[in-house]
């Protein structure tokens, strides 16, 4: 099965397992679309691992420990042309996401949140 969207930033392409905004599931873009403009919102992309290279795996570490995201890094519907979500102004935290190691789980988590 192939994940519906996926984080981007430039050339940089990491599947998204799942997406949870506020602790509910998203399963469209115009919903993730319509959250993502709440103030005090809080996202969980948690990644597809399965046939991620290495690289792929160090992007993961890097969104893990940036201060911030910027209008580079997208989520993408990868069956919907066109249809993203930028992450401008979430913040990654500590609190509640699941320590990354590659190879460690199948699904690696970040937690965003935008104040």
């Amino acid at each position: 099965m192939t994940a519906k969207f996926a984080l981007v930033r430039g050339r940089d392409v990491v599947p998204i397992a799942e997406i949870k905004a506020n602790g509910r599931r998203v399963s469209t873009m115009h919903e993730l679309t319509h959250v993502v403009q709440q103030r005090g919102c809080q996202l969980t992309l948690s990644f597809d691992e399965t046939g991620v290279s290495a690289a792929q795996k160090t992007i993961i570490g890097g969104f893990k420990s940036m201060s911030g995201m910027d209008s580079e890094t997208e989520v993408v519907d990868q069956a919907l042309v066109g249809e993203r979500v930028a992450l401008g102004g979430f913040k990654a935290t500590g609190a509640g996401a699941t320590p990354y190691f590659p190879g460690n789980t199948k699904y690696s988590s970040v937690k965003l949140t935008r104040s």
